[in-house]
């Protein structure tokens, strides 16, 4: 795990500099937690400033437990987890 490119990601998402994120598995998610140094304030911002989309229902419940709100596809492929956050993206911003 590199904790510094972790940083460098979670200092873009308090930043705005960042549309969406993704989590390919639980462990992603739990990791990217376990470096974070105020994991509420995180949490609120990718409840509220990003599009989060997970992989999946098991990835998902890791999210529940920080209270984000998140989408996933309803195959659980990195293809459709992608191609559903492009279409909501575009659909939220119009285009």
């Amino acid at each position: 795990m590199d904790e510094d490119k972790i940083n460098d990601l979670i200092a873009k998402i308090e930043n705005n500099e960042i549309d969406a994120i993704t989590f390919t598995s639980p462990l992603t998610v739990t990791n990217f937690f376990k470096i974070s140094k105020n994991k509420e304030k995180l949490a609120d911002l990718l409840s509220n400033n990003l599009l989060t989309v997970c992989i999946g229902p098991i990835t998902g419940k890791i999210l529940d437990q920080y209270n984000i709100n998140y989408i996933y596809p309803d195959t659980y492929t990195v293809r459709d987890m992608m191609e559903l956050l492009f279409k909501t993206w575009r659909n939220s911003h119009g285009r």
